[in-house]
């Protein structure tokens, strides 16, 4: 299941040599399983945070510029306090994916995300995160800001969903 998951998010996102993910998310959280194995498998790297700052948004913000991060990999909350660092400071930022999962995703963030980083994809994941990764749900560079949460999409093709009974 992971190793699908992985090499599915790698070839839908066209992930390669060329990216770079900034490890914002804890290890023992499963999310970070793709920051660890995305670049693994793809030839990219993985950008370590110093962890006596890890959870500082300013850090995050120099890392990224430093090291032209590309994929950025977390939670929403986190995702929204580095916008609002940026927006704030007035940083724009290389990044060119956004991957958001285990919350709902506000539609805000497309307004945040025009500001920081125009070109950029945001793509919601979640799914049975107990049996893989994850399940890459929905990819747009915009909606509406006044739209209803960010909606799914269906499993990857090899991670389908059981059905248990016909009823």
């Amino acid at each position: 299941g992971l190793l699908n998951a992985v090499l599915h998010s790698n070839s839908r996102f066209g992930i390669g040599p060329e990216d770079r993910f900034l490890g914002v998310t804890s290890l023992h959280h499963d999310l970070s399983l793709y920051d660890v194995f995305g670049p693994l498998t793809s030839g990219a790297a993985l950008v370590l945070l110093p962890q006596e700052r890890a959870a500082d948004p300013g850090v995050w913000t120099e890392h990224i510029l430093r090291h032209r991060v590309t994929v950025w990999n977390s939670v929403p909350a986190y995702h929204s306090l580095l916008m609002d660092h940026c927006r704030a400071s007035g940083t724009r930022l290389p990044l060119r994916l956004h991957l958001l999962g285990g919350d709902w995703v506000r539609p805000s963030v497309f307004e945040a995300m025009a500001v920081v980083c125009p070109e950029a994809v945001l793509c919601t994941t979640g799914g049975p995160t107990e049996t893989t990764l994850w399940t890459p749900r929905y990819a747009a560079p915009a909606l509406p800001p006044r739209r209803p949460p960010v909606p799914s999409r269906p499993p990857a093709p090899t991670n389908p969903p059981p059905i248990l009974a016909a009823s």
